[in-house]
């Protein structure tokens, strides 16, 4: 999934505008190992599995080169999500203008859940990303729908003072995991909430869906993998 997923920001950014650190969190799989030495990505090996703490060791080499940069903004993604093909190359400058716009504390993409007749363990997930798309904000900087909800770490544009906990460092402590890190009073409170973007600003989240071995979901997955349209309110059923 990973491999998938660098090929869509690849596929979706211009040239030399990415700059990925990839947290390794003590993976065995060789086939996943291998893969690393194949592409141009700066890889961190963690020595166990530390959950969202993994993060830290890029947390604090992001930190740094944003201070060196006079920059503020970056992006924290899991590895398992795949782009809208009808997304923008200029992408990652819109999502920063919709957090300037906005003075939101995140922003994300709105999930693509246009599955058709999936399966009854999935319409759950649907429900719930439905619920996210309930309060619209108008924003310019985008021609596309936007939404103030609820954003998690899946993938998302943050700033470096995003939450209260970060003004004194860039570091996921115990106690931000335990209050939650989606949560509102986790956030720097000179922020307002988050914004999701849909219509060309969506993506799949594969994990939800594939499970090698189960027929019925490989279907699923690849009718996720087909993303045909290219508005958040058509992928949402609206």
């Amino acid at each position: 999934m990973l491999r998938s997923m660098l090929l869509s920001l690849e596929a979706h950014t211009a040239p030399g505008a990415l700059d990925i650190i990839i947290c390794d969190n003590a993976s065995t799989h060789e086939g996943l190992l291998d893969y690393y030495k194949t592409i141009p990505y700066e890889i961190i090996y963690n020595k166990s599995n530390d959950g969202f703490m993994g993060l830290n060791p890029a947390l604090a080499r992001i930190n740094s080169r944003l201070r060196e940069a006079d920059s503020e903004y970056f992006i924290v993604s899991d590895p398992d999500l795949e782009m809208n093909p009808y997304l923008p190359l200029t992408w990652q400058d819109d999502v920063v203008a919709v957090a300037k716009e906005t003075n939101a504390a995140k922003v994300s993409f709105v999930i693509n859940t246009d599955i058709g007749a999936c399966p009854e363990r999935l319409r759950n997930t649907i429900d719930v990303e439905k619920r996210y798309l309930n309060n619209p904000v108008a924003v310019a900087a985008v021609h596309a729908p936007c939404y103030w909800a609820a954003v998690d770490t899946a993938f998302a544009l943050m700033r470096r003072d995003t939450y209260k906990e970060w003004e004194a460092g860039l570091q996921i402590t115990k106690n931000m995991l335990l209050r939650g890190l989606y949560m509102p009073w986790a956030y720097n409170k000179k922020y307002k909430p988050p914004v999701r973007v849909g219509g060309d600003y969506t993506m799949n989240h594969m994990g939800w869906a594939l499970h090698p071995g189960h027929e019925y979901e490989m279907n699923v997955y690849r009718i996720l993998s087909d993303a045909r349209y290219s508005s958040a309110l058509r992928c949402l059923g609206s």
